[in-house]
């Protein structure tokens, strides 16, 4: 089950996403990964579920920790 988040949340993360875990098991260049980002980011439904994917995918593709991840994206949202 999940739980509402505000869209907020999310602002200035785009940098976690660039050159992430799932654009290089997918094969994206970068150019490629860019688009999709700001396809993405329209939508912030697809934004949330973009960003879980590869919060999901460096946790058991990169054995990233949650703690690791917790302290990436929040230097990525307050620096927005």
């Amino acid at each position: 089950m999940g739980f509402w988040v505000r869209d907020s949340t999310w602002r200035g993360v785009d940098p976690f996403l660039r050159g992430g875990v799932i654009a290089e098991l997918l094969g994206w260049r970068p150019s490629e990964a860019q688009v999709l980002i700001g396809l993405v980011g329209r939508h912030r439904r697809l934004f949330f579920r973009r960003v879980c994917f590869e919060i999901w995918g460096r946790l058991f593709f990169c054995g990233d920790s949650a703690e690791q991840l917790t302290e990436e994206l929040l230097g990525h949202h307050s620096a927005a």
